[in-house]
């Protein structure tokens, strides 16, 4: 898989960057390729080490022959929601014995 193609899928996974007041540090994370991340003091430092991490996710992938998983942005949603609640069964002051 030649370098502009790896590039090309890595562009299609969300990486996210954040700061950590537990950690006291930039977590840089790609949820759909690794359940791990990188961290560091400079946020952009953190997210070139990210698309680095995630480049190198790709070739490990395709190496193993494994499919790639779908990019979050790329899935399909039925564009509705739902909210399940419990049914509760209200008693009026004149129900109870």
């Amino acid at each position: 898989m030649t370098r502009k193609r790896i590039k090309e899928q890595a562009a299609r996974y969300a990486k996210f960057v954040e700061w950590s007041d537990e950690e006291q540090c930039f977590i840089g994370r790609c949820h759909e390729l690794m359940l791990g991340g990188v961290h560091g003091n400079d946020e952009a430092k953190v997210y070139a080490e990210l698309c680095a991490a995630v480049e190198e996710m790709i070739e490990l992938i395709h190496a193993d022959g494994q499919e790639m998983p779908h990019p979050l942005g790329k899935k399909e949603f039925s564009g509705g929601s739902g909210l399940r609640m419990a049914v509760r069964t209200v008693l009026q002051p004149s129900d109870r014995a």
